[in-house]
Order: C-alpha cells, then sequence, then structure tokens
C-alpha cells in the first residue's frame, strides 16, 4: 500500500524550517551543554560525548560516522520521507557541531545541574520539532522504526531504554557518578519538553494504530487534529496478514476523539496508546 502525502510549498517551507531549528537546537544541547559539563544523554549521541571525552574522535564526526549504516539501511527500509529528512537532519547537527568546534562557539560550564536542565529543555524541543515534521535525529530512533516494522508488538521502549542505561553508566565510568544523576535529569526533562512541545503545551501520548485504511484514517486524523502521523507496512507475527502501522503523537484529552474517529472510519482497527492502553472494536492482526 502506498502511502500518498499532500505536499505543497506551505508544507515545504514548514518541514525546512522545522528540520533546521531542530537541527540548530539538538546540536546546541550537545555541544554548549552536554559535552562540556561531562554527562551523556543515552543512545547514539551519548557514544559520541563519550568517545570524544576520551579523546578518539571529535563527537560530530563520530555522531555521523555510527549513523551512517543506520541511514543507508532507513533509505532502504523505512519510509523514504522518514528517511530523507532524517539523513538531512543527522547531517546537518554534526555540521552545526562541527562548525560551532571551528568557530569556539558559546559553551555554558558554571552549573553542571543547570546544564542539564537546560540541554532536557532544549534538545527535546528540538528533537520535537523534528518528530513533528515527520523525521529524527537518527541513532535510536532509527533503530525503533526498523524494529517496530518488522514486529509492530515489540517493546521497543525497553530496548531503547537499556540501551541508553549502558550509555549512562558508562558515562559514570568515563566521568563522575555524578554524572549518572545529571545524565537522568537531563533525558527525563527531554522526554518531558519534547511531549509538551509536541502536544502544544500539553502532555500527551503515542499512538499506535494497526489497519487497513490507512490513507483514510491518515485523512481523518489530519482533519481532527491536524497532525502528521507516520505509516510503516506490517504483517502479522502468527497469521502473516498484510496491514499498516500507524504512528501519531496526540495530545492530553485526545483519547475520545481519537477512538471515535477510529471506529468510524475503520471499525476493525486496533490501537493503543503509551502508559494508557485504549483498544478500538475488531481483531488484532
Amino acid at each position: 500500500m502506498k502511502y500518498i502525502k499532500n505536499y505543497n510549498l506551505k508544507t515545504f517551507a514548514k518541514d525546512v524550517s522545522g528540520i533546521l531549528t531542530g537541527s540548530f537546537l539538538s546540536s546546541f544541547a550537545l555541544y554548549s551543554f552536554i559535552i562540556p559539563n561531562n554527562f551523556v544523554s543515552g543512545g547514539v549521541g551519548g557514544i559520541a560525548v563519550l568517545l570524544e571525552s576520551i579523546g578518539l574522535i571529535k563527537s560530530y564526526l563520530a555522531l555521523y560516522l555510527m549513523n551512517i549504516p543506520l541511514m543507508i539501511t532507513a533509505l532502504i527500509r523505512l519510509r523514504k520521507d522518514f528517511a530523507v529528512k532524517t539523513v538531512i537532519a543527522t547531517t546537518l547537527i554534526s555540521l552545526i557541531m562541527a562548525l560551532m568546534e571551528n568557530t569556539h562557539f558559546m559553551r555554558f560550564t558554571e552549573d553542571r545541574l543547570l546544564s542539564a536542565v537546560y540541554s532536557g529543555i532544549i534538545y527535546g524541543i528540538g528533537l520535537g520539532m523534528l518528530f513533528e515534521r515527520g523525521g529524527s535525529s537518527g541513532g535510536s530512533e532509527i533503530v525503533a522504526n526498523l524494529i517496530i516494522k518488522r514486529n509492530p508488538n515489540a517493546k521497543v521502549t525497553r530496548l531503547i531504554m537499556i540501551m541508553d542505561v549502558i550509555v549512562i553508566l558508562a558515562g559514570a565510568v568515563v566521568f563522575d557518578g555524578w554524572s549518572v544523576v545529571y545524565a537522568i535529569i537531563c533525558s527525563v526533562t527531554l522526554e518531558r519538553s519534547m511531549a509538551v512541545y509536541l502536544g502544544k503545551g500539553k502532555t500527551g501520548g503515542m499512538y499506535y494504530i494497526i489497519t487497513d485504511q490507512p490513507d483514510a484514517l491518515a485523512e481523518e486524523l489530519g482533519r481532527g487534529f491536524h497532525r502528521e502521523g507516520i505509516c510503516y507496512p506490517a504483517f502479522g507475527a502468527r497469521t502473516g496478514n498484510r496491514k499498516t502501522l500507524m504512528q501519531l503523537f496526540l495530545p492530553a484529552g485526545s483519547q475520545a476523539k481519537a477512538k471515535a474517529i477510529i471506529e468510524k472510519t475503520d471499525p476493525a482497527a486496533f490501537s493503543f496508546v503509551i502508559s494508557v492502553h485504549t483498544e478500538g472494536k475488531g481483531n488484532r492482526i
């Protein structure tokens, strides 16, 4: 099933501004707050910070090199719009960090606690902008999408959490015990600020919908919430039936409206929300 997006000049302008701003904020958080204060944020970015800290390679170069195989895989296996936007954002983040390095851009090292909070807020908003425009900063986001495409029921968040914990604990070995505390503060603040940004001031949840009618459902949800979701081809682990998995972030209080739209558009769809499970009528694949 081919997913068709109504792409016009206005949407293009929003994508460009969102990806540019999101990439800059992500680079700013990493270069000006996280790296100079000796703590990590988890994921591939955290590994890059560790590699620079022990003197092996600059973080912006390590970040890009580690993402190259993931970006190639994304271009082959994932939706082309998501993959292309992710490649652009990942490239921009590395280039902007390199430019900051060469121009001796400002760094904040006076207070590690405040740096952890500020970096979480800035990084979260930056990632939220990239996600809002249908892309990501690479790394664990690509891994998560690849896993979900292969197995929609996989517990991706648990896998990513384990990866982040390993990276954060490695930071304690390279830096000090307090780096774990600051890394956790940064990660929690990042997650909350990203949720608040995507919810336009309200927290919310990530909706996962397994459906036979992705075009109609995307149109109705888009009309109802003015949000851009992501679709992945999926199949039943037991039956092998072909379906489509939709992923969409909606603000708090949207559950009843979303459920009504899903039931009206595709009564056989199955949906759930992270942390709050809601099932529509119909069976799973």
